[in-house]
């Protein structure tokens, strides 16, 4: 297997679980709002999925929230412009023209079943992949590896989505530049059950991310990793009792064939 070019870096240990970005198992009966909601910075990526939950002993099926009102307020430098996003499908919200921008603060307003569920984030800097390999980490295992430089003097967050011959592998990836500020890094892509084979073809998207996000899918790897019988509901930087998340992130990809 011919491992691409390979930059000096420190490698990062990614958060891993085997579990859907927004499958919450309740530890409770009651059924609540869950909303996931990104704005990024790459053309007609941003939208809002309005579900409600289940409690953890139930099937994995999420009903849908239809009929909802969907805004996104955007502020740059104090300028202010709002999105009314439509519902293409059932629960999914969405409007073409918002595309975020690094720096840009976004205001959520969701108004469903009488009531009014409020969030807020702001977009982190967008921070480029530099290279990316594949290497080989257990006996015949093989494992993608992402490169970049974390931007000096600033707090920041990342997830990482992996694709393989295009179906989305569900391992929640995280690092933070906790002990890695401002220098080049190598995030390993791999949680045991997914590795790669010569042939395949591998999309890999670094997405910077605000703290809360990270957080969130943080305790919601935690969750996973522990099977508890009653997981905890992630923390959720959503107001009025939602579950969920609203994150603006700034997103870089790659794609690339194993050889």
């Amino acid at each position: 297997m011919k491992r691409l070019f390979f930059l000096i870096s420190i490698v990062s240990i990614s958060l891993i679980s085997c579990e859907k970005e927004i499958d919450i198992d309740l530890n409770e009966a009651d059924q609540k709002i869950v909303i996931e909601g990104i704005v990024s910075n790459q053309e007609g990526r941003s939208f809002v999925r309005l579900t409600k939950s289940i409690p953890f002993d139930e099937s994995n099926v999420y009903p849908s929230v239809s009929g909802a009102s969907v805004v996104i307020e955007e502020n740059i430098n104090g300028v202010l412009t709002s999105f009314n996003l439509l519902e293409q499908s059932s629960g999914v919200y969405s409007n073409p023209d918002l595309t975020g921008q690094s720096g840009a603060t976004y205001r959520l307003k969701v108004i469903a079943e009488g009531e009014t569920y409020e969030a807020s984030s702001t977009m982190p800097t967008e921070v480029a992949i530099a290279d990316y390999f594949v290497e080989e980490f257990f006996a015949d295992q093989f494992f993608p590896n992402v490169v970049f430089l974390d931007p000096a003097d600033e707090s920041n967050n990342y997830r990482f989505k992996l694709w393989i011959n295009g179906e989305a592998v569900e391992s929640i990836f995280l690092q933070d530049d906790t002990f890695s500020d401002g220098t080049i890094n190598t995030s390993i892509l791999g949680d045991g059950e997914n590795d790669v084979s010569v042939g395949d073809t591998i999309d890999i998207e670094l997405r910077a991310i605000d703290r809360a996000t990270y957080d969130y899918f943080f305790a919601l790897s935690q969750n996973v990793s522990e099977q508890t019988a009653a997981p905890a509901n992630p923390i959720t930087n959503v107001s009025n009792g939602a579950l969920g998340y609203f994150s603006a992130e700034a997103s870089n990809s790659v794609n690339f064939i194993v050889e």
